[in-house]
């Protein structure tokens, strides 16, 4: 008899679940969305009921599909969105909204506390910045004195929703990794960050290897969804780290290169890796006993929607037009460079307060210029980050693209010139449910290892290939873009 995986995908602004077969064949998929709450420049929240009501219809579409045919779904398997916060009572109610990761309202902490970032990110593998929920729980517990009080637990969206399924507290690895609280080598909370942000351990969740059965439906999740009282659930780890191993990411020499809200490359690494100079970040893979190194974008595919949005009429010209028109546009987009900082800079230089920039712009340029001026933008922010973890993993031998900006033929072919190499462009577009159901297929027992996960992963890869002259057409800009991003900040 046929059986099913159902993997379920937190994402910013949309949530998925995913019937798989025990091959890896995708059965049936559902989606539910909706968009945070941007409350102002540095505010942005949502409320915790929406990605508990998503859930429960996101699982209960699926039971009610596998019921259908006949499939029994032996196990659920969850990766989510990382760095977002909540206070939650004792019965699991929130207390607050959700912070979200892209909520800068912890700048201040930053700042209190910038003559430490040097020990933070040597315990972490993290810097004192305003996406990571160690500075989010302390700016809440200043701000929001009375709601950290009462706070049983001080808990990320996957804790919400793994309590909601299971009656189970507890944070895998992936997640503690993006804290600034958990020692990166003994994967513990370390007390050192603890007294530094002045956070309570017990308000935090105990921490759990990644990729393990965190608990089982309770019987009233089960009924509300039904499906099987005591099914078990997988926590296969944060959003980029599945991301990655589901893109077949999961050796050192393989990086992956994602373009979603926001964008991120992650290589993999057997042991920490970290920067003297603290450019990129080190994380836990979705991998058991592995690494990622990584580097942040904030601003991604979400500034091409913006400006198709703002600049074009949607109800007439589709996103095709955009598209159309920034095939139009010359490399280098008639002299406009880009400074993709809408919402501050990540790496390498972790700028919370940076902000975007068109820059060059003359009379002659058009709407199609400033459209492909975003995307050379997004692509030459990759190629510099890229650069930088190179100095330490090593040239990459393997560079896999995933993410919604992937779906532009025009985009791939500016990132592979701007990188100056052939990338990969799986078959999937569903990598980060994929990295979670080969997370639940070692978990089960399915595969015994990452060699086997990776025969389940879709045959065969689209490249792109860079054109030379091309390549050093993006070499000199990122070298201007350097120039024009030290003067903006001197001034």
């Amino acid at each position: 008899m046929m059986e099913a995986v159902l993997a379920v995908d937190v994402g910013t602004s949309n949530m998925r679940g995913i019937l798989y077969d025990l091959d890896g064949n995708m059965i049936f998929k559902t989606s539910v969305g909706s968009i945070p709450i941007y409350e102002s420049d540095c505010c942005v929240k949502q409320k915790a009921e929406v990605y508990l009501d998503h859930l429960t219809e996101v699982v209960r579409t699926c039971a009610e599909a596998a019921a259908k045919r006949g499939i029994p779904v032996i196990g659920i398997t969850t990766t989510a969105l990382r760095s977002c916060v909540l206070a939650v009572d004792r019965e699991g109610e929130p207390l607050s909204e959700i912070v979200m990761w892209q909520d800068k309202r912890a700048a201040g902490v930053c700042e209190e506390l910038k003559d430490c970032e040097r020990q933070v990110y040597e315990h972490t593998g993290v810097r004192l910045y305003p996406v990571f929920s160690g500075v989010k729980a302390a700016w809440m517990k200043r701000q929001m004195p009375d709601i950290y009080k009462k706070a049983a637990l001080i808990a990320t969206v996957a804790d919400y929703l793994h309590y909601k399924m299971t009656g189970v507290w507890a944070s895998d690895y992936t997640y503690g990794s993006r804290t600034g609280l958990m020692n990166i080598r003994d994967l513990e909370w370390d007390d050192q960050m603890l007294r530094l942000f002045g956070l309570d351990r017990e308000k935090l969740c105990p921490l759990i290897p990644q990729g393990s059965v965190l608990g089982r439906l309770t019987p009233a999740f089960a009924a509300a969804c039904g499906l099987a009282e005591g099914t078990p659930v997988v926590t296969a780890g944060g959003d980029q780290q599945c991301g990655a191993l589901g893109a077949g990411v999961m050796e050192s020499g393989s990086v992956q290169a994602t373009t979603g809200t926001g964008a991120y490359l992650i290589a993999c690494s057997g042991e920490p890796v970290l920067d003297p100079d603290m450019r990129f970040l080190c994380n836990v893979s979705a991998v058991q006993g592995q690494y990622i190194v990584e580097a942040s974008m904030l601003s991604s595919a979400i500034l091409y929607e913006w400006f198709f949005r703002e600049f074009y009429d949607e109800k007439e010209e589709g996103i095709q037009k955009v598209n159309r028109e920034a095939w139009q546009s010359p490399v280098g987009s008639k002299g406009i460079i880009v400074l993709p900082y809408f919402q501050g800079r990540g790496s390498p230089d972790w700028n919370s307060r940076a902000t975007g920039s068109f820059l060059n712009v003359t009379l002659q340029n058009t709407r199609g210029d400033f459209a492909r001026a975003l995307l050379e933008g997004i692509a030459l922010e990759t190629a510099e980050n890229l650069s930088v973890i190179e100095e330490y993993t090593g040239p990459a031998s393997k560079v896999c693209l995933s993410g919604g900006l992937t779906k532009s033929e025009l985009f791939n072919q500016i990132q592979a010139d701007a990188c100056g190499r052939t990338l990969l462009l799986g078959q999937d577009p569903e990598a980060t449910a994929k990295g979670a159901f080969l997370s639940a297929a070692m978990a089960f027992g399915i595969v015994k290892g990452p060699k086997e996960a990776e025969k389940l992963l879709a045959a065969g890869k689209d490249s792109y290939s860079p054109v030379r002259e091309n390549t050093q057409i993006y070499r000199e800009m990122i070298q201007k873009r350097k120039r024009l991003y030290r003067a903006l900040e001197d001034a």
